[in-house]
C-alpha cells in the first residue's frame, strides 16, 4: 500500500495500530502534500530520530528514577 492510501485510511477510520493497540487519532489533525528535495528529507529526519532519541532517553531517565522510589 502506498503511503498516500495509508494517510487516506488513516483519515477515514480516525484509528491506527501502534504497539498492537488500537489508539484514536486527534481530532484536527491535518496531512498536507508537501515536495521536498532529497537532501532537505534526509536533514529532516535526522532532526525527527535526534529530537525521538532524547526523548526515550529522557523516558527510560524518568522511569528509572520513578521505579526506584
Amino acid at each position: 500500500m502506498s503511503f498516500e492510501q495509508s494517510i487516506r485510511q488513516l483519515l477515514v477510520r480516525k484509528e491506527y495500530q501502534c504497539n498492537g493497540e488500537t489508539r484514536k487519532l486527534a481530532r484536527g489533525i491535518q496531512f498536507y502534500w508537501m515536495p521536498v528535495a532529497e537532501q532537505e528529507l534526509v536533514c529532516q529526519l535526522q532532526q525527527l530520530f535526534k529530537v525521538f532519541s532524547i526523548t526515550t532517553r529522557f523516558f527510560s531517565w524518568l522511569y528509572s528514577f520513578t521505579s526506584h522510589s
